[in-house]
């Protein structure tokens, strides 16, 4: 489209874009009528009031010689929102319509956004939250749900997310300077110091086999042969154990947050072990706990995420 131009040849600026009616959200049955960007809504300000403190307390508002939401001509102005965000918050509470999910992640982000800041009934955004918490990463990144858990406070989205960070491979060095800026320095320090302490203790764990000492000898090895039980203990938990927890590509490093460390040392066979003592010892590790460590870190890590949330320390 060419610009206009007067009789001199000047360019003229162009019109601006016509304000209109919303196709499905200019109710002839509303009582108020509110512009969003350059589109008008008609809804009914007692619907509105009742989910809204915001907007109840604009309602109430007194009004001068031009009343403004009356008219189209005088719409009330809904600053800092766009048409796409307040349409989601209509379908998701005021005209709600039922569509084959699953829906676009922007739209429960859009909901929880203007849920908050217009302070709407908190099953609001306990729906818009628990709608998030079913898409995958790809989808909805740890990122991301730490960034929401920070601004709005949601408790449900810290667990999740840590726990994918702290993966073996999630590495700090992939997360960019805007992904540390919008997790906040807090989060990122308990996230360096639960990594830091996983790749400590998975260390130690790779050069230090669980002592056979622990045990007492069963009735069937003889002195001579628990010598070389201890032997043949150590010598395959390097090769078997050892080396997969330090193996530096992840996809094949020995994973401790799931049960396969635990498969890997019951299938453990050790030749020149006396089946009774491997027995007994497999069973001590188990006992013990020994292959939490990582698990302990990371939820820790989650407890100190949830104290400092709800101490109001996250938001920086």
């Amino acid at each position: 489209m060419e610009p206009k131009t007067d009789n001199e040849g000047e360019e003229k600026p162009e019109d601006p874009p016509a304000v209109v009616r919303h196709s499905k959200f200019y109710k002839n049955h509303g009582d108020v009528i509110l512009q969003v960007e350059k589109t008008l809504y008609r809804l009914d300000s007692r619907v509105l009031s009742d989910l809204s403190e915001f907007f109840s307390e604009l309602f109430s508002l007194p009004q001068g010689v031009h009343v403004e939401g009356k008219t189209d001509e005088n719409p009330i102005i809904v600053q800092m929102v766009t048409v796409e965000e307040f349409d989601h918050l209509i379908l998701a509470c005021i005209h709600v319509e039922w569509s084959i999910p699953p829906h676009p992640v922007k739209r429960h982000l859009d909901v929880l956004k203007l849920a908050t800041m217009w302070r709407f009934p908190d099953y609001v955004k306990d729906q818009a939250v628990f709608e998030l918490m079913r898409y995958k990463s790809k989808e909805f990144p740890p990122v991301e749900k730490l960034y929401l858990a920070r601004c709005y406070d949601i408790k449900e989205f810290l667990e999740p997310a840590f726990k994918e960070l702290c993966t073996p491979g999630a590495t700090l060095a992939e997360l960019s300077s805007n992904d540390i800026f919008r997790i906040g320095l807090s989060i990122y320090e308990v996230l360096t110091k639960v990594k830091e302490a996983i790749a400590r203790d998975r260390r130690w764990f790779a050069f230090h086999a669980p002592k056979l000492s622990h045990i007492p000898r069963t009735d069937d090895c003889t002195k001579d042969q628990h010598k070389k039980c201890k032997k043949a203990w150590n010598s395959e938990w390097w090769k078997v154990m050892g080396r997969r927890i330090l193996q530096p590509v992840d996809v094949f490093a020995l994973n401790f947050q799931c049960s396969e460390a635990e498969d890997v040392l019951k299938s453990l066979e050790v030749p020149g072990m006396n089946p009774s003592c491997l027995g007994a010892l497999l069973d001590f590790v188990e006992q013990s706990d020994a292959l939490q460590f990582e698990k302990v870190h990371i939820q820790n890590g989650v407890n100190e995420l949830i104290r400092r949330l709800e101490a109001g320390q996250l938001n920086y």
